[in-house]
């Protein structure tokens, strides 16, 4: 099942480790994330190929390998 919440400028959610999920912008605006982490060793796991990465790595900017 998918949840899907609308959040308005100024409001948080909270999405808790292993969790799969996304954001997207149904507005015309530009929209801007703060990111909040519980440490400093960040991955990310993209469910639709199984590949992790490190977050702000090459990868999880657009280019370079995986590992």
């Amino acid at each position: 099942m998918a949840w899907q919440f609308d959040l308005e400028p100024g409001y948080a959610t909270w999405v808790p480790a292993g969790i799969p999920h996304r954001f997207f912008n149904r507005r015309t605006g530009t929209m801007r994330i703060f990111w909040v982490y519980g440490g400093r060793e960040v991955t990310r796991t993209i469910t639709t190929t199984g590949k992790t990465f490190e977050h702000l790595s090459a990868h999880d900017k657009g280019g370079g390998p995986t590992h």
